[in-house]
């Protein structure tokens, strides 16, 4: 039975990517555990370098039928997109992917209208299941979905970016969530860029030291008022905004440990939470987590 949760594959080796990678043995040692702990739903891209072949190596390894898991891909729009689509069919070597999506938006509309329409074509050609689209802002999605069937949005979702989710609730289509634990930072164990190493110390909420740290604060005594970790409140408020698919990264194996967890949290709780969100993130003039200017 296919979870709502799934494994993020961009610690594998993402080019985009705001952490330090993983070792790719280690990380083979992640879809292994992951995988014989009942996970069978996957988000890669393009550009996650070896993601997909370790992937496919560990689904072979473990005799995963292919009706028995399901496959999420990102490719950036350009004019190679259905190139690079055939690539990723066969370093996954499958025959086709259950949701592929455009990973970023561009300002260059003939690009974008042109690879949508290689989309509905590679759909029509049965080499994937759903299209869609990732980190589109709501005014862009509403605006392609007037001439193109989209079927899935994956966006950023976490307590350190609540925008435009109720707009894109209104819009019908399936809805996938990334980066749940707001890369780690929901952790508590990073209230400074200085106790990071990595390039999420760029993160925009730094600038926002108060609000951010009330945010903690608030995480951490729900935390503490149910026994289990900040992490889990993390994930619990992000599943309670009712996504298809929730796309969780790890880079060790214990921090698989985030995928059993049951917690609910009562409704005042959730609002609680996401008044203190909604307030750090309107301090954001931007339409995504990472402030790329697309």
């Amino acid at each position: 039975m296919k979870s709502d949760l799934g494994l993020g594959l961009v610690q594998a080796g993402g080019k985009l990517s705001y952490f330090n990678n993983t070792d790719p043995k280690a990380y083979k040692d992640i879809i292994r555990k992951a995988i014989r702990d009942g996970l069978r739903s996957f988000d890669s891209a393009y550009t996650y370098q070896n993601a997909d072949e370790l992937l496919s190596s560990v689904i072979k390894e473990q005799h995963i039928q292919r009706e028995d898991y399901d496959i999420t891909t990102k490719i950036m729009p350009l004019p190679t997109f259905k190139k690079k689509a055939e690539v990723c069919l066969k370093r996954l070597n499958v025959d086709f992917l259950d949701s592929l999506l455009i990973h970023w938006p561009t300002q260059d509309e003939a690009l974008l209208f042109s690879t949508l329409k290689t989309l509905e074509a590679l759909k029509e050609e049965k080499k994937c299941i759903n299209i869609g689209v990732s980190n589109f802002p709501f005014t862009l999605l509403a605006k392609i979905s007037r001439d193109f069937e989209i079927n899935v949005l994956e966006r950023a979702y976490s307590l350190i970016w609540t925008k435009e989710i109720d707009e894109a609730k209104l819009l019908g289509i399936k809805l996938y969530c990334y980066a749940p634990l707001g890369e780690g930072l929901l952790s508590g164990k990073y209230r400074r860029p200085e106790d990071l190493n990595d390039n999420r110390k760029q993160l925009w909420v730094f600038r926002y030291p108060l609000v951010y740290n009330q945010l903690l604060d608030k995480v951490s005594q729900i935390a503490k008022n149910h026994d289990v970790s900040m992490q889990e409140v993390a994930l619990a408020f992000s599943r309670s905004a009712c996504f298809d698919k929730i796309f969780i990264g790890v880079s060790k194996l214990n921090q698989l440990e985030i995928f059993s967890s049951k917690l609910s949290l009562l409704d005042d709780e959730i609002k609680q939470l996401r008044e203190l969100a909604d307030k750090l993130c309107a301090l954001n003039s931007t339409d995504n987590i990472y402030e790329h200017r697309w």
